[in-house]
């Protein structure tokens, strides 16, 4: 099917019905083209519903751009025109994690490439600066958007997440499907897989921190707030590190979550 330019697949996969919070945002949505909606529920895994969005986009929908929008995110309604305004194939809107560890969800390498996956860092510190400096994004329970766009509001990652997600098709038509898939990837599995095959292929992931897309936890929005009010009782100068277990390795540092092989610790710096 011939691409048509300049068009939009507002794509989603949900398990539970999505909350009446997330369809107002989107029927809030400034869209700058012509698009259609797609959802599948996702009984048969997060994954698999990614990858069969997927697939149905460059088989039957001629779109140009995916907007992938996890069923609990809550956007403001400039998100897909700031996204786009970068002209970069693989952008993310900056989003926190909604439970437990409210941090960013964007990753540094520690001193490796980004195929390795062993040793991920975020550095909260830096991000709860960046945040502050903005004013406009310090919304509580709800997403939010600096309007005039900082030239510095991109940022590149070694991985994201996939919870509002702009994707050009020429990403997905460069990686050999399945698209997300759990294997032994670090983080949140899938997006992390999707992300490490984007950049394998020559692409760089980014996140946006100018506009931020709010994480639903119940009929609470996570905000830039409750970062800022996580980070600020855990104290400066720390960063996150997710790594792989592997055998002999010595655990001398706090752990704060698991989640199978992976663990996300907190170190002192």
């Amino acid at each position: 099917m011939k691409t048509q330019k300049g068009t939009f697949a507002i794509c989603t996969t949900w398990g539970t019905y999505p909350h009446p919070r997330y369809w107002k945002s989107l029927l809030r949505l400034h869209i700058p083209g012509k698009w259609e909606y797609r959802d599948i529920q996702g009984k048969q895994g997060v994954d698999e519903g990614h990858n069969r969005l997927i697939e149905w986009f460059l088989a039957e929908s001629g779109r140009e751009w995916m907007l992938h929008v996890d069923a609990d995110a809550v956007l403001h309604p400039g998100t897909l025109e700031r996204l786009l305004s970068w002209d970069k194939p693989l952008v993310s809107a900056l989003a926190f994690r909604r439970q437990g560890l409210r941090c960013p969800v964007m990753y540094d390498v520690e001193g490796v490439s980004v195929t390795d996956d062993d040793i991920l860092r975020m550095d909260w510190t830096a991000a709860r600066q960046w945040i502050l400096s903005h004013a406009e994004l310090l919304v509580l329970d709800g997403p939010a958007m600096v309007e005039e766009r900082p030239g510095d509001a991109l940022f590149p990652v070694a991985r994201t997440g996939a919870h509002c997600l702009l994707t050009h098709r020429s990403v997905f038509q460069a990686i050999e499907p399945p698209w997300f898939q759990r294997g032994d990837i670090v983080g949140s599995a899938g997006d992390f897989y999707f992300h490490r095959e984007a950049q394998r292929a020559g692409f760089t992931s980014y996140v946006d921190r100018s506009v931020i897309a709010g994480h639903l936890n119940g009929d609470w929005c996570v905000s830039a707030i409750d970062f800022l009010a996580w980070s600020g009782f855990r104290g400066d100068g720390q960063t996150f590190t997710v790594e792989k277990d592997k055998p002999g390795r010595s655990r001398k540092r706090r752990r704060h979550a698991s989640a199978g092989p992976v663990d996300v610790i907190v170190e002192e710096r």
